[in-house]
């Protein structure tokens, strides 16, 4: 099965990408690279000989074969849109929870301390990107028909929350020292 993620260094993307990929599945990733961290990215999986970038979908239309078995998945406005290649219609749209998790932009949110981001994690029920994930992708590789997943809330407990936004909060520090 190949699977194409649309954009594939956004954090979201990237996540997707390097899970499919440890998968053992092809993975095609689009994306137009316009950040320093896109690159900086690009070198975790640019050296899989089972990845392939393009930077934009018409550059992969005109060097890619689609296959029959092919799947695309764009994030788009807090969604996933899964939709099968040889079909001119979305297949599911899986309503995403709100994700943290390492390569995520925290300043976004104006986050300036690991407590806050603690916080946030709580009171916005967030999932970490890694147990989304490791329920996401079984589901889109099992996907036969059109079906929505069950909710990806309670995947965790606080405890684990706890220790996943320390290191969370550790790689973003390196992250801001290096790209922001």
């Amino acid at each position: 099965m190949l699977i194409t993620v649309h954009p594939c260094f956004h954090w979201i993307g990237y996540h997707m990408s390097t899970g499919f990929l440890q998968e053992g599945r092809q993975v095609i990733g689009i994306d137009r690279m316009e950040a320093s961290l896109s690159e900086h990215l690009y070198m975790y999986v640019g050296r899989n000989s089972n990845f392939q970038h393009f930077y934009s979908k018409d550059d992969k239309e005109r060097h890619s074969q689609p296959t029959d078995d092919e799947l695309f998945i764009e994030y788009a406005d807090q969604y996933l849109i899964v939709e099968r290649k040889h079909e001119d219609r979305i297949f599911v749209q899986v309503e995403l929870p709100k994700l943290y998790g390492e390569w995520m932009d925290i300043s976004q949110k104006g986050i300036e301390q690991e407590g806050e981001l603690l916080e946030w994690v709580r009171e916005s029920k967030a999932v970490y990107i890694s147990d989304f994930l490791n329920e996401f992708i079984p589901y889109v590789l099992t996907l036969k028909e059109e079906r929505q997943p069950k909710p990806f809330e309670d995947l965790c407990s606080p405890e684990d929350h706890k220790k996943r936004v320390e290191s969370v909060w550790k790689a973003y520090q390196t992250m801001r020292k290096l790209y922001l």
